[in-house]
Formats: C-alpha cells, structure tokens, sequence
C-alpha cells in the first residue's frame, strides 16, 4: 500500500511539472490537487474511521489505563479486604513453572507458644516457625473491550475518555469479584454465624454478635476484620441511627458518601459483586429406614444450606420453606440436617415415609454479605506476557501496576488482517480456591 502510494505521488509531481514548463498552470494545479488526494488513503483524512474501537495516540491511552484500573482496584475492594491478593512480576520471584503463584497463608489457631523453665534450650520450644503457603495456578481469564471512537471523543464536548476507562474498570472487576465469590458456601466455611435474616431486619446489633463470634473464635484484630455486604444489607446498615447520626457515630460518611467504615471492629464494604450461590434444583428421594436421600452427582457438601420443594407431599420430617443442611454420604447419596452443627456432628433428620410426588433439593446459600479475616479465601493475580511471536503481531501491548493494591492491568491493542478490523482490551489473569475454614462467617437471607 506504501509503495503505490509512493508511486502514485511521483507521477502527480511528474504529471504536474511537465504541465507547467508547457504554461498550462491551472492544469496542472488541478492535476497535483485530484493525483495527491488519490494518493493519500480516505483513512487520513478521517482519522479513526476504520478505528472505532481504537484509542487515538493523542486521549493520553496511559492516563485512560491509570483511571481504568482504578476502576478495577475500587470494586474488588471486598476481595481486599479479607483475601490475600498477590501480584509478582511476571519474570521474577514469587512466581513457578507450572503458571501458579505461591502465596502465603496466615494461621491464626495453631497455639504454638509453650512455657519455658529457666535453663531450658530455647531450641527446644520451637515447633513452628515456617508459615503456612498455597499453590494458587493462575487459570482464569477476564476481558472486557475498553476502546471508543475518534469520532465519539471529538464530536461528543462532553465525552471523558478517563471516566469510560474508570467504568470499564470496575465491570472487569465485578465479574472477576462474583467468580471469586463463587467458592462461599456453608459447606466449605462450616463456622458460627449469625442466623439468616432479611435486610429490613439487618442492624448494629446484628453486626455486634457477628464481632463477637468473630472473637470467640480468636480472629487476629489487626489488620482489622473485613464485613462486605450486598447493597441491600449495606444499606439497611446505613439506615440505622446510631451510624446516620454524627453526633451519635462521630462521622459524616454515613449521610455524605453512604460509607459505614469501621463498625465493631469490622473494617465494612457494600458491594453489588457479591453472588446469592445458589444451586439449581434436583430431583431426590429419600428412604425412610436409613434417612438416606438419593440425587446422582448431587455435588453437596457438608454444611451446605440446601431446601426441598415437591409436587405433592415431601417426605415427612421435611417442610418447605425450611434451610436444611447436608450430610454428605457418598458422591450421590447425602442426609439432611436440621442445623448447620447437627450436620457437622452428623446428627441427621429423623425422615419417616417417602412423600408423593416429585421431590426436588437445591443449594441455597442465599449469600448476602460475609465477614472475614485475612486468608479467608486465596487469590494469585499475575499477568501473562504474550510469547515474542504473538507480541510481534501485537499493536501495543502494555502492563499497568496499581501500587496500592498490587494489581496488574493488561492493555492489548490488536489488529486482524483477515477481517480489517482493530480493538483494544483490558484483563486480568488471576486464580483462587477457599483458604482457611475458619476465617469466613458466612450472612444469608431466610429460605424462600
């Protein structure tokens, strides 16, 4: 394309002097104007026309990312605040062949310190000195498409290329937060709470006996506690005197940017990330004799907060309505308990007839916010560098780091020569699994 471009200007500028030395001057300014024009690409003249999903050189793109992941950092602020999120340099220490990252877990129950009599070796009263770490394989993947046109930037006066990246920041993170979230249910965070309760009930007092469980169960009070709370429960919180008031709470978030902050000890969130995890319903029976229930593949496990519905009668000793609690017996047979600490004693429901009908059972954990201390839930973030190859058939490829929280923002601007079309995408690489049993209590609404 250069080359006949190059080729068709000479022969303008060729065209255009021989028709002066003949004096024909009009000619040959209306031949430079017409061969010229043909020569340069409609592109040119309208920049980002064939670009609509590109961000010109001239919006500043390293602003728009630093806004971008900004985004990005505000909504994953309930991950923060009780997770261990990491982010190591891609090439450096920290991470390990296998695309994993080592992350360190931290303990809180081991009761590892021992009395010593005078004379005694001091080697001989350290049991543990190492802290605890997990494996985390970075296996997931968001992106979402961050370009806009020239055209929308330079028509629309009032069009802000950095609040677009700031937006696009945070719908990253609030998908990469709800997956994240997936791994909370009662079954894998088996621990005291609070009973289920709706939003309209939800108050101080409630988050008080949360902290107070929190306590009893030796949760370390710095870094404080996190709460994080789905908006509902958020603002039912906010709702409440005691916080709304200045002269009672000593602050005006509450009233001005609808932010609890500290409250009982809990460093608190509200966030619209936080999935319900619910199942979908199955068909089960269940045999009176043993109260063993069938459903294959049922995947429940113990602890987890399930309920029963049917076409007709459940089998007595169930109801609807009701939050039962799984006994996990085999891959495809399970027992029903009435409490979350019956089902960790295996202490079983007493069911005594079959029902009528079609039974369903289904998992719902009915999440509406959870409390957490650090290692709770383990996550790894690290970016993943495009092999040289792929690098080379990349526009621009760029890694923004957030200091503050460690994060890293990948930018990808691509070019497809089969379709003629170019984007640009924001991602993150990230991975997780539950931590420590211990350190989530978990807040669910009533059964429905």
């Amino acid at each position: 394309m250069k080359l006949l471009q190059s080729f068709l200007t000479a022969m303008t500028l060729f065209l255009a002097a021989l028709l002066v030395t003949t004096g024909q001057f009009y000619a040959a300014a209306l031949s430079t104007f017409v061969g010229l024009a043909a020569a340069t690409p409609w592109s040119a003249h309208h920049a980002g026309m064939f670009s609509a999903n590109v961000i010109a050189d001239e919006l500043k793109l390293t602003k728009v990312l630093e806004y971008t992941i900004m985004g990005l950092r505000t909504a994953l602020a309930p991950l923060r605040l009780f997770s261990t999120a990491v982010n190591r340099n891609p090439m450096g220490a920290g991470n390990d062949d296998d695309n994993s990252v080592t992350v360190p877990v931290y303990g809180f129950t081991s009761g590892d310190a021992q009395d010593r009599t005078p004379g005694q070796s001091y080697s001989s009263k350290v049991s543990n000195t190492q802290t605890d770490a997990r494996k985390i394989l970075i296996n997931k993947e968001k992106v979402i498409g961050l370009g806009f046109t020239n055209e929308q930037a330079q028509n629309q006066v009032h069009f802000d290329p950095e609040l677009h990246g700031l937006i696009k920041g945070h719908d990253l993170a609030r998908t990469v937060l709800q997956d994240i979230f997936g791994v909370v249910r009662y079954g894998k965070f088996p621990n005291a709470t609070i009973a289920p309760l709706a939003a309209t009930a939800f108050d101080h007092n409630d988050v008080a006996e949360l902290a107070q469980k929190c306590m009893e169960a030796d949760w370390p009070q710095l870094p404080r506690p996190g709460l994080a709370l789905n908006p509902a429960f958020h603002f039912a919180l906010l709702k409440q005197p005691a916080i709304l008031d200045a002269s009672q709470s000593g602050s005006t978030d509450a009233l001005r940017n609808a932010r609890v902050n500290d409250i009982m000890g809990f460093s608190e969130v509200g966030s619209n990330g936080i999935p319900l995890n619910n199942g979908a319903a199955q068909n089960f029976t269940a045999v009176a004799a043993t109260d063993v229930c069938t459903a294959a593949g049922h995947g429940f496990l113990t602890g987890d907060q399930l309920v029963c519905t049917t076409t007709n009668t459940l089998p007595a000793g169930l109801a609807t309505g009701t939050y039962y609690y799984a006994i996990k017996v085999t891959n495809d047979t399970f027992k029903l308990a009435s409490s979350l600490a019956n089902a960790k004693a295996g202490t079983a429901v007493d069911i005594t007839d079959t029902g009528t009908g079609t039974h369903s059972i289904a998992l719902r954990t009915n999440l509406v916010g959870v409390a957490g201390a650090p290692s709770a839930i383990i996550t790894g973030f690290r970016p993943v560098i495009p092999t040289p190859g792929i690098r080379q058939k990349l526009v621009n490829f760029e890694l923004v780091d957030d200091p503050e929280s460690g994060l890293t923002l990948e930018f990808r601007h691509i070019a497809d020569e089969d379709s003629g079309q170019e984007y640009q995408v924001i991602g993150v690489h990230y991975g997780y699994e539950f931590g420590l049993a211990e350190a989530l209590k978990l807040i669910s609404s009533p059964a429905a």
